[in-house]
C-alpha cells in the first residue's frame, strides 16, 4: 500500500458524517539528516480532549455528549457495512477505544469524536473471500455493539437507540449472506437487549 493510498483511507473514513479525522501528513522518515526509505512519520493535528477508554461523562454537557455518541458510533455502523459490502483496503486496527478521542481542535466551538491512529494497520476484503468478510463483520459487530454498551453506561444509563439500531441493521445484512451465524440470527448478544 502506497503513502497516498494510506492517506486516502483515513479522508474516506473521515468522510462519514459524525467521524472526524484530524489533519494528517504524512511525511518520509529522516534520521541523522538522511532520508530513509520505507521509514514515515505521521503528524497530526493538535487536539484537546480525552479518549473514550477512558473519557468519563459529568451531567454538565451529557445531553450534547449523547447526540455526539448517537452519530459516531452509527456513522461507524455504516462504515463497517459498506466495507463489508463493497470490500477493499480498510483500517484494520480500528477497534480501540483509545484511538477516539473526544474534544476539540483549535477552532472548534463544540466536542466531537475524532479518530487518531498513530500506529495505522491496513487490511484488504476482497468481495469474493466471504470467509475474511465473514471474519471482519463479526469482529466490528463485536467492537461497536460492546462500545454502545460502554458509553451508555458512562453517559448514565442511557439507551443509544439509532445507534443500536444501525449496528442491528448491520447484523442483519450480514445474517442474510451468513444464516449459519446463529448468534447473530437469534440475536443473543447483551448488548441488543433493549432494541
Amino acid at each position: 500500500m502506497s503513502i497516498t493510498q494510506a492517506g486516502e483511507l483515513f479522508l474516506e473514513f473521515g468522510s462519514y458524517e459524525h467521524i472526524n479525522v484530524p489533519r494528517l501528513d504524512i511525511i518520509e522518515g529522516v534520521i541523522d539528516s538522511q532520508v530513509v526509505p520505507g521509514t514515515y512519520i505521521f503528524v497530526r493535528d493538535r487536539l484537546d480532549g480525552q479518549d473514550l477508554a477512558r473519557k468519563r461523562f459529568g451531567l454538565r454537557g451529557r445531553n450534547k455528549a449523547v447526540k455526539v455518541m448517537e452519530g459516531f458510533l452509527t456513522s461507524l455502523a455504516d462504515y463497517a457495512g459498506d466495507k463489508y459490502l463493497k470490500g477493499g483496503f480498510y483500517l484494520s486496527d480500528q477497534q480501540h477505544y483509545d484511538q477516539y478521542i473526544y474534544g476539540r481542535r483549535p477552532g472548534d466551538l463544540k466536542d466531537k469524536v475524532y479518530f487518531v491512529d498513530l500506529h495505522p494497520f491496513f487490511g484488504y476484503l476482497r468481495e469474493d473471500d466471504n470467509w475474511a468478510r465473514r471474519f471482519y463483520a463479526v469482529d466490528m459487530l463485536g467492537f461497536i455493539g460492546s462500545f454502545i454498551c460502554s458509553l451508555e453506561r458512562r453517559l448514565g444509563g442511557v439507551t443509544l437507540l439509532r445507534a443500536r439500531e444501525r449496528h442491528k441493521q448491520f447484523a442483519d445484512l450480514v445474517v442474510v449472506e451468513n444464516p449459519d451465524l446463529d448468534q447473530l440470527k437469534n440475536k443473543k448478544f447483551p448488548y441488543w437487549q433493549h432494541v
